[in-house]
């Protein structure tokens, strides 16, 4: 789907495609490409070796080949305005390639915004433009790490609030030491349409048990974290556009996680909390209707390459853009500022240039790069940007009015169960797209299916709009769309 975006959009673009080869042979091949007389190009190309590029089992020493970065430093300055964005497409499958740290080491020496290139195309999703939402978590999973994380909530909470141009409503959750201070802290911040909220660990209780596995246990996306448990039980009432995390990594083989204190209540020194995955995280994101996600890794994090796993995961499976925050690189927290203005904020502001900032996201959000007229759900993809019939079909369905569309524009917050099947919606979407997009079912099954995906959903949607509240009490104990099931 990368490559439809590519003949869609004017974009520059690093290809980087990890191929089997034997250790001594170059196994990484980077393309620039760019349009040239309205056709996309492959400009040059470059070989290189994981081994050489100093890969390890920790990923604390990757770089880029020397002539690469040299190369198009030249190309950048000569060719272009030195201003324009350059996007890094990793093509499936990319392996170990998720661990680079791509925004640091081209960004830094190219000087010019590098944002990543989703593999689907999505529309914007469905949210409420009258008000926006975010809950920021910030937990250190050692009694000793707190220091860093305290910042992370001080910094991540004045940027929020600095990059918002209309009403917030930013809720904070925090181990129950760090609580006290983050209300100090944060307090100085309310301002009128800017309210904070830091949320009470007390009735975080019921979710607590001493014998938490440390193992990361993801197969089937079961919400188990007494951390998101707590979280979603207090934003019942409220639906989230963008959960924040300030967490520690964790890295089993090539699967990223965060690490939180035992509990909200609880902080010990041995790592008894059980690590949350993607699939865990992707379940709640769902369940607490958000449709965006940030990460800020701080400057002791346990593991960088473990929030680099889970943030890219997220990236490539959910519809909304991903951002990825280093404190250590931006310890004003003016980088973290610039990018929520550009992903949250009016259309047309320019990708952020910074080094601490690793951003997934669809094209049409950089001014730099649209290739249309200006709309608020981009047109619908014809025949040439869909590699076949059914994933033009699929990438075309979510352009498709919803029966909740009038939720969105009417409310100050929209209905948990109206945002949750949305989310819902926009996954069962963009899951039959890349199914399509890789070929995995026959054009007759993919069709039959589609079909009966998208009758479902479009009923799914009437039933909440007709009735979110009853809708709401009807699926959650068949956990169908805020269970553990979804």
């Amino acid at each position: 789907m990368a490559y439809q975006l590519k003949k869609q959009y004017d974009l520059i673009v690093l290809k980087a495609d990890l191929m089997p080869a034997m250790r001594s042979e170059s196994n990484v091949r980077f393309t620039l490409q760019c349009k040239i007389k309205g056709e996309l190009t492959d400009v040059r190309h470059w070989n290189a070796n994981t081994r050489d590029m100093g890969f390890s089992q920790k990923f604390d020493n990757i770089q880029l080949p020397a002539d690469l970065i040299a190369d198009l430093n030249e190309w950048m300055h000569q060719k272009t305005a030195a201003d324009r964005p350059l996007w890094v497409h990793l093509v499936k499958p990319y392996g170990e390639l998720r661990f680079v740290p791509w925004e640091r080491l081209l960004g830094r020496a190219l000087g010019v915004p590098i944002l990543m290139l989703p593999d689907f195309i999505f529309p914007r999703p469905r949210e409420s433009t009258s008000a926006f939402e975010v809950a920021l978590c910030a937990s250190a999973p050692l009694g000793r790490e707190d220091h860093w994380i305290r910042e992370a909530i001080r910094v991540s909470a004045q940027s929020i609030v600095n990059a918002t141009n209309r009403a917030l409503r930013l809720h904070v959750f925090t181990d129950s030491e760090l609580a006290d201070t983050a209300r100090k802290q944060l307090a100085p911040m309310n301002r009128p349409g800017a309210e904070i909220i830091v949320h009470t660990n007390g009735n975080a209780d019921k979710y607590c048990a001493e014998d938490i596995s440390s193992r990361l246990v993801d197969r089937l996306g079961v919400v188990r974290s007494p951390w998101l448990l707590w979280m979603r039980e207090q934003l019942r009432n409220r639906s989230i556009d963008v959960m924040h995390f300030a967490c520690h990594g964790y890295l089993s083989r090539d699967r990223g996680a965060m690490l939180f204190a035992q509990s909200p209540l609880i902080r010990t020194g041995s790592y008894l909390a059980g690590p949350v995955g993607y699939m865990e995280m992707q379940t709640f994101l769902t369940q607490v209707g958000a449709w965006s996600s940030v990460f800020t890794s701080v400057p002791d994090n346990n593991s960088e390459a473990g929030t680099r796993a889970l943030a890219d995961e997220t990236a490539q499976s959910r519809p909304g853009p991903m951002l990825m925050h280093s404190l250590g690189a931006d310890p004003s927290g003016n980088a973290l500022t610039d990018g929520y203005r550009f992903l949250y904020g009016p259309s047309g502001i320019p990708a952020p240039r910074s080094d601490a900032l690793f951003i997934y996201c669809q094209p049409y959000l950089s001014a730099a790069e649209v290739a249309a007229p200006p709309m608020s759900r981009p047109p619908a993809y014809g025949s040439d940007f869909a590699r076949n019939v059914q994933q033009r079909e699929f990438a075309a369905s979510a352009q498709h009015a919803s029966a909740l569309d009038p939720w969105f524009g009417q409310q100050e917050n929209v209905s948990p169960s109206v945002a949750s099947t949305e989310r819902f919606a926009e996954q069962v979407q963009l899951r039959y797209q890349q199914l399509a997009r890789d070929g995995l079912l026959s054009h007759g099954l993919a069709e039959h299916r589609m079909n009966i995906a998208m009758d479902t959903i479009s009923k799914l949607r009437s039933a909440v709009a007709a009735d979110p509240s009853n809708a709401q009490a009807q699926l959650v104990p068949q956990g169908f769309i805020t269970g553990d099931q979804t």
